[in-house]
């Protein structure tokens, strides 16, 4: 166990030796389960839990501030039984003060079967007189056994920049072609971008088919598909160049990664590899087009994939150079996402390209990051709706990627705002600072529509006859799914000139519209379900 840098906690691989018990500590209830390195290779914890009302795991504390957002996760894999309401493997997390008592516990969703390895995933904000956070990793009530592969408390970056609650997607161009047959050229077919795109693309009426081709197929194989994605380093014979690519993508889609790219390139274009021990890179969109339909300008999202480093992200990224911009403007190419990081040297790097062609078009872009091992929190990948998108696929009903907002101030402020932004709304709240207000409603008249309410109950005396459709959201705490859904409803109903929504007028001429955004408080719960205690647990 090594810590890397100031407030993280890190143990990739739980390396059971005398080292590793002085930083890691055994902790159960009174007739202690056994806790015991892998006999496979003595790297990580097993857990074996032989009653039902056993409760074991392992716990290790770190210095950190107050006021510090973090991200914990842990990797498991177990197979449990139990019957009370928190059984299951879970991941606790408590804020202690300068005397070590402690300010505030968090629990995640408790898990009884995950075959394979999964993610316990959780975000918080510690509380104002924090000095020590304590992670712990086990089972509550269970029986059977539980591994712990690794653990680790990382300092996130600041969200505000990585995308906007309020942005609005442009009504991006449709796909350029159909397609219909898609090709994935890989080495390895059981690799999880494979099923990953199987899945996504299998069972709908109307989606191309897949099919998974080894990555030395010949150009005349591929000649037959509609889309091609080139994943791997190398590129098949035939297409060793810019131009021999472009003429392929001619009356097609083609997706190549950015080695490959840089490979045809003859040097003109060069690749580096950026490894970040902090919160996950993110990309932002630069480009609008087929790709980025339900994407705004500069919507930021995670794309990078895990490092050698446990706990660390990678992203590739194109040197800045002369020749490289040189090969940009002779080809006609476009920065399609650039890199968002945690230091100016790593950002605003180009990570994808793009070329619309009249039957297709020509993308740079890594899939790796489709292929981060999922989490508890289920996570969206907005690289997959990017994906989709090129391949003609609908996707308009999976939404906006934002960061969700961490307090309610935050919040009403956004909503505030809204005022602002849109001519078609109008917010009705108290006069005073948003980190006082309880209650708003927003009404809407569309966008080319003039306001004319006064408050949120008056009627509206020059149209007696329309009645009031009041929609309220956030009517219990952590009720996140309800508002940011009813949030991305109505930006597309304000929409400005060019791209006014087609119905708002016939809709808002029968009715009266307005959206009470939150009944009740706000809460960011960030993969944690209401407290439990785990006193039972008493060291070993």
């Amino acid at each position: 166990m090594s810590r890397r840098s100031v407030n993280r906690l890190r143990n990739g691989g739980l390396t059971w030796t005398r080292s590793g018990l002085e930083r890691w500590r055994a902790i159960a209830a009174p007739g202690a389960p056994r806790v015991a390195p892998f006999p496979e290779d003595g790297r990580g914890a097993r857990i074996e839990l032989q009653s039902p009302r056993s409760s074991c795991g392992i716990e290790q504390t770190t210095a950190l501030r107050g006021g510090k957002p973090v991200r914990i996760e842990a990797e498991v894999r177990c197979e449990l039984q139990g019957s009370a309401s928190d059984s299951g493997a879970a991941l606790v997390a408590q804020a202690l003060d300068a005397r070590g008592r402690v300010i505030r516990e968090w629990i995640t969703e408790p898990i009884l079967v995950a075959r394979t390895p999964v993610r316990v995933r959780a975000y918080l904000q510690t509380p104002e007189g924090t000095v020590t956070l304590r992670v712990r990793v086990g089972a509550v009530r269970s029986r059977g056994a539980l591994d712990v592969l690794g653990a680790a408390v990382i300092p996130i970056l600041e969200p505000e920049w990585r995308s906007h609650a309020l942005a609005i997607p442009p009504a991006g161009p449709p796909s350029a072609s159909s397609v219909r047959r898609v090709a994935l050229c890989v080495r390895d077919p059981g690799r999880r971008l494979v099923s990953l795109l199987l899945a996504a693309l299998d069972g709908e009426c109307g989606r191309p088919r897949l099919d998974v081709l080894p990555a030395e197929t010949s150009l005349a194989a591929l000649e037959r598909y509609d889309a091609v994605l080139l994943p791997e380093d190398r590129l098949p014979r035939g297409l060793s160049s810019i131009g021999a690519l472009l003429r392929f993508a001619a009356n097609r889609v083609v997706v190549v990664s950015l080695p490959a790219t840089a490979s045809a390139s003859r040097g003109a274009m060069r690749v580096r590899t950026v490894e970040q021990p902090e919160d996950p890179m993110h990309a932002y969109v630069t480009w609008n087009g087929p790709a980025t339909r339900g994407f705004a300008l500069h919507d930021g999202f995670p794309f990078a994939w895990e490092g050698s480093t446990p706990g660390a992200f990678v992203q590739r990224q194109a040197t800045r150079t002369a020749a490289f911009k040189a090969l940009c403007d002779r080809w006609e190419l476009s920065p399609l996402l650039k890199s968002l990081c945690n230091t100016d040297a790593a950002s605003d790097r180009v990570v994808g390209l793009a070329r619309s062609t009249d039957g297709g078009g020509f993308y740079v872009l890594d899939l790796l990051p489709l292929e981060a091992p999922p989490s508890t929190l289920g996570e969206p990948a907005p690289l997959m709706t990017l994906v989709l998108n090129l391949l003609g696929c609908g996707v308009g009903g999976l939404g906006q990627f934002c960061v969700p907002l961490a307090t309610e101030a935050e919040f009403r402020s956004l909503i505030r705002e809204m005022a602002v932004r849109f001519r078609g709304c109008r917010v009705h709240d108290a006069d005073v600072p948003a980190v006082e207000l309880r209650d708003q409603i927003v009404s809407f008249t569309g966008a080319e529509r003039s306001v004319r309410a006064t408050s949120s109950a008056a009627p509206d005396r020059a149209a007696p006859d329309r009645g009031w459709i009041i929609i309220r959201t956030g009517r219990t705490t952590g009720d996140l799914e309800s508002v940011y859904a009813a949030w991305m409803y109505f930006k597309q109903l304000v929409r400005m000139t060019p791209h006014v929504c087609p119905y708002v007028d016939a809709l808002l001429s029968s009715v009266r519209l307005a959206w009470q955004p939150l009944g009740a408080a706000w809460e960011a719960t960030g993969g944690f379900v209401a407290q439990r205690s785990w006193r039972l647990l008493v060291p070993l």
